[in-house]
């Protein structure tokens, strides 16, 4: 199986310093500040097919200072078709795509994947099953929102931040 790493670069120092200008008391989870501006990709998105599997994880530009970043989860929405309230058939959906296993599939149709430890990195993994439908490719459109938080080792603070969202298509037979 194929491994996709799509990685951000973060201006950690400078984007801990701005929340704290901007959000003078703390940031959430649930009101994380959008750091889209102080995120590089490292290189373009692939097309994410099936049978890969996708690795997501954040680096800080100036590793070795006082600012350490954590990766909490990344969550995956199906940009193309719109929630009706149907978790069932949004499982299956998902289920279809994705092997599930250390998945969850929230309130509100995302997926969420919750961040590991793999040779000493933090990431979120998630691997596509391979292609079952034997009937014309049709293109799915995923965003995804990484959650992260950087802490000062200096003072103790934390800060919450979304970088949200990035598309990618994939191409599968029905």
């Amino acid at each position: 199986m194929e491994t996709i790493e799509i990685v951000f670069t973060i201006d950690v120092k400078n984007l801990f310093k701005s929340s704290l200008n901007i959000f003078p008391g703390t940031t959430s989870l649930e009101t994380p500040f959008v750091a889209d501006s102080f995120a590089t990709l490292n290189k373009d998105l692939p097309e994410i097919g099936a049978n890969k599997t996708i690795v997501f994880k954040l680096i800080d530009n100036k590793p070795g200072d006082s600012f350490k970043i954590n990766l909490i989860s990344t969550v995956i929405k199906n940009s193309g078709m719109e929630f009706q309230g149907n978790l069932e058939e949004t499982k299956q959906f998902y289920n279809e795509m994705y092997d599930c296993s250390d998945a969850t599939v929230g309130l509100d149709g995302t997926l969420g994947l919750p961040a590991i430890i793999v040779n000493d990195e933090q990431v979120c993994c998630i691997n596509t099953k391979p292609d079952t439908g034997t009937g014309e490719e049709v293109d799915y459109y995923f965003s995804y929102t990484m959650n992260f938080s950087i802490s000062n080792e200096k003072n103790g603070k934390i800060q919450y931040f979304s970088i949200d969202p990035f598309f990618r298509g994939a191409r599968r037979k029905r």
